[in-house]
């Protein structure tokens, strides 16, 4: 006679609470949200860029050629990545890095930098290039590296936030995002495109992510802000600068900085102190989407 054990249902962690566990699926919900309106870009904008750079169809084709094997060659290492420092730390990582990649789209172009960079790394290959084709090869294909960890990331978060029985309705809540990213992508480029040039569609999903980004790593950023790092002020608290990592969390490690005056949107206090935060609203205001008002000392 065979004695049959049915298999108790797995259980969420007790850690965390209903709540939170929804409000982590709503961030990865939005991280893939911001994933898929940066890869669509670049897409919306093919038209105008064949047409201000004179590509062929063909060369264009190589830039979307990068980025799929980008995402080929990244999807293993993303895995393992995750697996080696979890999500929370793995996704932060990957997401500021497509973060600022995107961001470097908008500087791209014949006789930048980036291309001068890539010309002769991607040359060889293809020696007979338009001009400012190199760098948006590159960057695509480090995009690819980059993003491709998104999904992974997802699937094994959720595997941990819940049992089998009810993961599918947040593995839909997650797939959701990928699909409204797409959505409303052509919409916001070819707005952002018609009044303020090419460049700044490349420069707002950067701004979007930059937004994202504090939220996933608040208890990463508050324990390290307020165990390690350097003082400018003496408050009541704590609170510690941990540079040189600004460009990855929007500034908000300038904690120090940032508790001694909390209404101030510069968080930057030295010179040598890096706030891309305030660098995204210095360039809105260049171009009239945000006001800056300085108050009297």
């Amino acid at each position: 006679m065979v004695e049959a054990k049915a298999k108790a249902p797995s259980k969420p962690s007790a850690l965390l609470s209903e709540t939170q566990r929804w409000t982590i699926v709503g961030l990865l919900s939005a991280s893939i949200t911001i994933n898929l309106l940066h890869r669509q870009v670049l897409s919306v904008l093919a038209s105008e860029l064949r047409n201000q750079f004179h590509w062929t169809n063909a060369q264009y084709g190589y830039i979307a050629v990068a980025f799929n094997l980008g995402m080929m060659i990244g999807q293993i290492p993303a895995g393992q990545l995750m697996d080696r420092v979890g999500t929370r730390k793995g996704l932060l990582t990957i997401f500021s890095a497509w973060s600022v990649i995107s961001l470097l789209h908008a500087f791209a172009g014949p006789g930048t930098a980036i291309d001068a960079i890539a010309t002769p790394l991607i040359g060889w290959a293809l020696p007979s290039m338009a001009a400012g084709l190199a760098g948006f090869i590159l960057l695509r294909f480090l995009m690819g590296l980059a993003e491709c960890g998104n999904y992974t990331a997802g699937i094994k978060a959720l595997a941990g936030l819940f049992p089998a029985e009810t993961r599918g309705r947040a593995g839909g809540v997650f797939n959701a995002g990928a699909q409204f990213g797409s959505v409303i992508a052509p919409p916001i480029v070819v707005f952002l495109a018609a009044h303020y040039g090419w460049r700044l569609a490349f420069v707002i999903p950067a701004v979007a992510a930059m937004i994202w980004i504090p939220f996933w790593a608040a208890g990463i950023i508050n324990g390290v802000g307020h165990a390690l790092g350097y003082r400018n002020y003496d408050v009541k608290d704590e609170s510690r600068n941990i540079l040189p990592i600004a460009i990855w969390l929007g500034g908000e490690e300038l904690h120090n900085n940032h508790h001694a005056d909390p209404h101030s949107a510069k968080f930057k206090a030295k010179w040598y102190e890096f706030d891309i935060g305030w660098l995204y609203i210095r360039l809105m205001q260049l171009v009239g989407l945000a006001k800056v008002r300085y108050a009297r000392a």
